[in-house]
């Protein structure tokens, strides 16, 4: 989960948006480690809470966003929040 691989998987192609890139992984590893506990970044339900966050802040960087987007996307990272969640509880229970 760093630029390089954040940059592909958005379809960016040159440097311009670096920093605010960069911004945006710092704040999205965070997000994770404050709605979950940690940020696990070999956990696949991890890498796709993270992916899902990066392209929501990348997409949406202007102050407008569709209505009808925003309950599908809050849907979607609830979810998987919940999930990490639960799987560290679990952990935390069992060793």
């Amino acid at each position: 989960m760093n630029i390089d691989a954040v940059k592909e998987y958005l379809r960016i192609d040159d440097d311009a948006d670096d920093i605010i890139i960069g911004i945006m992984i710092d704040a999205a590893k965070e997000y994770i480690k404050d709605a979950v506990g940690r940020c696990d970044e070999e956990n696949p339900k991890t890498k796709l809470l993270f992916y899902t966050l990066m392209q929501d802040f990348y997409e949406n960087r202007v102050l407008t966003v569709k209505e009808s987007d925003k309950p599908r996307l809050a849907h979607a990272t609830n979810s998987i929040v919940l999930q990490l969640q639960a799987q560290l509880l679990q952990e935390e229970n069992n060793g």
